[in-house]
């Protein structure tokens, strides 16, 4: 029994944890909806899919194949080195900026 309460005490507080997170998140992306984005060199870095995927809520990897080849939704492509698919974080930016003005 202490177990089951235990447990069950854990996925309450992951759960108020994930929804106080995702609401700081949302409050700091929409105070800065009008600002473009930086121009600071560490947006030139290159993030892996697993990190994109990540980034966007734990996409699947369909989810993220389907974006990149879908020229409506304007996300970005990847860029190709060794054959890995790497996407650079400042066209990622510029996109979401899209998404928020648009």
């Amino acid at each position: 029994m202490s177990e089951t309460v235990s447990a069950d005490f854990r996925g309450l507080f992951a759960a108020n944890f994930l929804s106080r997170a995702v609401g700081s998140l949302f409050k700091q992306r929409t105070n800065y909806a009008c600002q473009m984005p930086s121009a600071d060199p560490a947006d030139e870095r290159y993030l892996t899919a697993k990190q994109v995927r990540a980034r966007y809520g734990d996409i699947t990897s369909v989810t993220l194949y389907r974006w990149s080849h879908d020229e409506q939704k304007g996300f970005p492509k990847p860029v190709k080195l060794s054959e890995h698919n790497y996407w650079r974080l400042s066209e990622l930016l510029a996109w979401e900026h899209a998404k928020i003005i648009g």
